[in-house]
């Protein structure tokens, strides 16, 4: 419970001292797109109000390469080549 708020509230602060930040979401709710009031998907999007900080919502139960396929290079590019630990991340939420 809270896990959302929790996270998004993080992710903002991160925002402040980072160059980049990218939430991800894999609850199946879609909660992270009702607190940002903006739809999100499988590909980042910069979220309203911010030029660094982006989110996105995966489904749990999809595949992960489809995923890790076509966000990666971008991902890697925007978080400054932390594509390997985002990669293990990913493999363990599948």
């Amino acid at each position: 419970m809270g896990k959302t708020t929790t996270s998004s509230s993080l992710a903002i602060q991160l925002a402040k001292v980072r160059r980049s930040v990218l939430l991800i979401s894999t609850d199946p709710a879609h909660n992270l797109s009702d607190a940002f009031s903006q739809k999100f998907g499988k590909e980042a999007r910069l979220i309203d109000g911010f030029n660094n900080l982006s989110a996105m919502e995966i489904d749990p139960n999809g595949s992960m390469q489809d995923l890790l396929a076509g966000q990666m290079d971008e991902a890697d590019d925007a978080m400054g080549g932390l594509q390997g630990v985002v990669q293990d991340m990913a493999s363990a939420v599948s």
